[in-house]
């Protein structure tokens, strides 16, 4: 039984190495920017397995089980996946800027004008905003009113007062119109 789990978890463990392969070169950067879609327990529920073949670290540190472990780790591995587009878009931004080819004036010119799903915001507000279907806060900011975003159908009160606190965070929260 033992070998078994321990060919088990060595699988595992290959198969999570070759989805992190494109992130290797960029990871700690990437789990830092706003373009990583994990949190921080999910980074690390991740790295804990990944430097001891088990959950017991993962479910020690955040009072959860190792089923909820197990199934947070294969929903990692599904998001790493699908986020492998998003990953190149990030890489070719960052290139793209640090080349000078891409220029902000400030923060908030950067704030504004990046692609939304690069920004730093909680992960829930991220993909609410993302049915608006624009591609930065600025255009955000200039089709939509307070009351509009209020009256969207994927936009709670709760979420429109995320949305202006980071606004605010940003000093742009008089652009909100």
């Amino acid at each position: 039984m033992e070998s078994g789990q321990t060919t088990s978890t060595l699988k595992n463990i290959k198969e999570l190495i070759a989805i992190l392969e494109p992130y290797a070169p960029v990871w700690q950067e990437w789990k830092e920017s706003g373009a990583c879609i994990l949190s921080k327990q999910e980074i690390a529920l991740l790295q804990n397995y990944l430097a001891t073949g088990s959950h017991l670290n993962s479910c020690l540190e955040f009072g959860i089980s190792i089923s909820d472990a197990t199934d947070t780790l294969n929903r990692i591995k599904l998001m790493l996946c699908w986020d492998s587009l998003k990953l190149g878009s990030w890489l070719t931004e960052r290139m793209l800027e640090k080349q000078g080819i891409i220029t902000y004036e400030s923060q908030q010119d950067k704030f504004l004008n990046s692609p939304l799903i690069f920004l730093h915001m909680p992960y829930d507000l991220k993909i609410r905003l993302r049915y608006l279907s624009e591609y930065t806060m600025g255009d955000i900011l200039a089709k939509y009113t307070e009351i509009k975003l209020r009256a969207h159908w994927s936009l709670t009160d709760e979420l429109v007062n995320e949305l202006k606190e980071l606004l605010k965070q940003n000093n742009c929260l008089s652009l909100l119109k």
